[in-house]
């Protein structure tokens, strides 16, 4: 998995620039890709600050088409209690646009380790 930048106040230009799926040429391509938590709709955000850092990726388009044929296949990995990440409304829009295995995994929240998940092995078994 790679390391992300700034975690906890993610920007999209160094996220994007991090995970180039979309950009790749158009004879390459990736054997799997596994989302975790992933999202085009959040939820219960409170704070001025936590729309701040929402707004770019919420207002950010993603051509999906590009991204289908850049990858063998898909799998998203989701929490059913994850409170930012609405769970059937992301789970019917990734499942309409990259067709992914979906997993819903029990409480692990938005996968944080503020939520106790410092680790997750269930996902070796889609790797």
């Amino acid at each position: 998995m790679p390391e992300m930048p700034d975690t906890d106040i993610p920007k999209i230009k160094p996220w994007v620039n991090k995970l180039k799926l979309e950009t790749l040429d158009k004879d390459k391509k990736v054997a799997k890709v596994i989302f975790v938590a992933p999202w085009v709709r959040l939820a219960n955000l409170s704070s001025d600050d936590e729309w701040k850092i929402a707004k770019p990726w919420l207002e950010t388009s993603i051509d999906f088409s590009k991204v289908k044929n850049k990858a063998k296949s898909f799998i998203a990995l989701f929490s059913d209690n994850d409170q930012w990440v609405p769970l059937k409304e992301n789970v019917d829009m990734f499942k309409e646009k990259l067709n992914p295995k979906i997993v819903v995994l029990k409480n692990k929240g938005h996968f944080s380790e503020d939520e106790g998940v410092r680790e997750l092995p269930e996902i070796l078994n889609y790797i």
